[in-house]
C-alpha cells in the first residue's frame, strides 16, 4: 500500500520523477473530488509537507498507515514545528489542522488510487 509515495525521494528537490508523477495524479484526483479546490498546487505541497522536511524526524508512510496515533505525532511534530518559528498558538493549530486534512486528502487518494488500479 502507498506505492506511489514509497518510491517519492523527498530529498531529491529537482529532476524528481516520481514526485512529478505523483503530483500529477494527486491534482487530478483532487480537481474531480474536489472541484472547489482551486489552489492544487499548495494542496499538494502542504499534503507532502512531512515528506518534504525530514527535520520533523517522521516518515511519510508511517505516519498515513498509523491512522490515529500517526495524525496525533504529526499534529505535534507540526505544532513544535510552527511554535518554533514564533507563530501565535491560533495559527499554529489552524495550520497544523490544514496539513492534517491535506495529508488525510493524500491518503484518501492513494487509497483511491490502489483501489482502481
Amino acid at each position: 500500500m502507498y506505492e506511489l509515495v514509497k518510491r517519492v525521494d523527498f530529498s531529491k528537490k529537482r529532476n524528481n520523477p516520481e514526485k512529478d508523477y505523483l503530483k500529477k495524479l494527486f491534482i487530478e484526483w483532487l480537481n474531480r473530488n474536489y472541484p472547489d479546490v482551486n489552489t492544487v498546487d499548495t494542496y499538494f505541497s502542504d499534503a507532502i509537507f512531512i515528506g518534504n522536511n525530514p527535520s520533523l524526524g517522521l516518515d511519510i508512510v508511517e505516519i498515513i498507515s498509523d491512522e490515529d496515533e500517526g495524525r496525533t505525532n504529526y499534529h505535534r511534530a507540526l505544532v513544535k514545528h510552527f511554535e518554533s518559528k514564533g507563530w501565535n498558538s491560533a495559527l499554529v493549530h489552524s495550520r497544523a489542522e490544514e496539513y492534517l486534512k491535506r495529508l488525510d486528502q493524500l491518503k484518501e487518494f492513494l487509497v483511491d488510487y490502489e483501489k482502481n488500479k
